[in-house]
């Protein structure tokens, strides 16, 4: 009688794993030091992290719920955002230097816009790959989606704001003070465009995000 009683237990723990207590500040911690130690990307990169869907991630319609897309984009966010060498933190500065010494620069959200198309099911695997959209004198827009078999199944839009020493300070700014040239800045601006009007179409526009697919 204890036998099944023990492994019906432990089924239910390893199902909510994700949940229990520090499940969340583990896997974020994960997240950080699996990307603390990687090779910086460029401006223009792509980052990606894989992920499954888990039952406390399923809502009434046995489907991903809305809140955790927003989760596991921030974690695909801030990959990124330590791939590019922002720190944020002494502690992490003090383990892995900023590129530029002195400087020490973070993000933070000023707003996001989603876009679900397809149902990521239980225990369905997918890819959830960032890159920076475009930027203006205030804001960089980055572009997240979630893939599946080939397949877009989510999008979203998120503005940000880069900080240093708790001022916002512009974009450009920010990438110099990433380490990244002048020469790679302009070059992005040249082949992805960087206005305002840019800014304001792609959080109205997600739909790009999906390509031809259908």
């Amino acid at each position: 009688m204890l036998l099944p009683v023990a492994l019906l237990v432990g089924i239910v723990f390893l199902l909510f794993l994700p949940s229990w207590p520090f499940g969340y500040s583990i896997r974020f911690l994960t997240c950080v030091i699996s990307n603390l130690f990687k090779k910086r990307i460029s401006l223009a990169a792509e980052t990606s992290v894989q992920y499954r869907v888990w039952v406390d991630d399923l809502d009434f319609n046995m489907h991903m719920n809305n809140g955790r897309y927003n989760m596991y984009a921030d974690f695909g966010r801030f990959a990124h955002a330590i791939r590019m060498g922002i720190r944020g933190h002494n502690l992490l500065e003090s383990i892995s230097p900023p590129p530029v010494k002195g400087r020490s620069i973070f993000m933070v959200n000023g707003g996001l816009q989603f876009r679900y198309k397809r149902s990521l099911l239980p225990f369905e695997s997918f890819v959830l790959k960032t890159r920076i959209h475009s930027w203006d004198d205030k804001w960089c827009l980055f572009e997240q989606r979630f893939i599946s078999g080939r397949r877009v199944k989510a999008a979203v839009i998120v503005k940000k704001a880069f900080t240093e020493r708790g001022k916002i300070i512009k974009p450009v700014d920010a990438f110099v003070g990433l380490g990244y040239s002048q020469q790679e800045i302009e070059e992005f601006s040249r082949v992805r465009g960087t206005s305002t009007n840019d800014a304001v179409s792609s959080l109205q526009h997600t739909e790009s995000c999906f390509g031809k697919d259908e």
